[in-house]
């Protein structure tokens, strides 16, 4: 049996990259703050996903309603994983690896990337890998997911919502991936940041 364990509303953080800060909809429709706050408060009161999910819905539910064609370390593709990591800092060295990944392969040119650091809560029973690297060297191994893909197929079989594992990354940080969007709740904007590529290195 997989070891397992409880989350209750733990915080977690994810970047999302974007080009430009998020603009709500009732911002086409007037300019006033104290209008926009009085239709916003309106919308949460009237629904329920939001009053679910966050401000910040659709980002929960992106994830799973189009998976990565090329999976992850805990998909095939064929179904989405919300990843979120404990430590800010742990979500930008989880961001960094991946997009470095993407740059060199495509030999991108210089640039300036703008992400949205997204903070959400997190209820759910995951499988608990945390401290297991050693013993599960397979599982945690840097780029070959094979193993870690079918570890998830049977964690989802036993009725898992999600992984807590440490992070491959950086080292003493916590990632939880999740697989079921009712795990995620109060998911909200926090903060924009940057990133700079030179065409060799990515700053954060």
């Amino acid at each position: 049996m997989i070891p397992r364990v409880r989350f209750d509303r733990e915080t977690v953080w994810r970047l999302v990259p974007t080009r430009f800060p998020g603009i709500h909809v009732f911002g086409r429709l007037t300019a006033d703050g104290a209008e926009t706050a009085i239709l916003e408060e309106a919308e949460t009161e009237s629904n329920a996903r939001i009053q679910l999910f966050g401000p910040e819905d659709a980002l929960v539910k992106a994830p799973f309603a189009y998976p990565h064609p090329d999976g992850s370390r805990f998909s095939d593709g064929s179904f989405g994983v919300w990843f979120g990591a404990v430590e800010q800092e742990t979500a930008f060295a989880e961001m960094a690896w991946h997009r470095t990944r993407s740059l060199v392969y495509t030999a991108a040119p210089a640039m300036v990337l703008q992400y949205r650091m997204i903070r959400a809560e997190v209820t759910g029973d995951l499988a608990d890998i945390r401290g297991m690297a050693e013993v599960m060297p397979e599982v945690y191994d840097p780029v070959d997911y094979l193993a870690s893909r079918r570890f998830a197929v049977q964690v989802r079989q036993e009725g898992g919502e999600g992984v807590a594992f440490d992070s491959v990354r950086r080292r003493a940080g916590t990632c939880l991936g999740l697989f079921v969007p009712t795990a995620i709740r109060n998911c909200q904007h926090a903060f924009h940041t940057t990133m700079h590529w030179d065409g060799q290195v990515l700053h954060t």
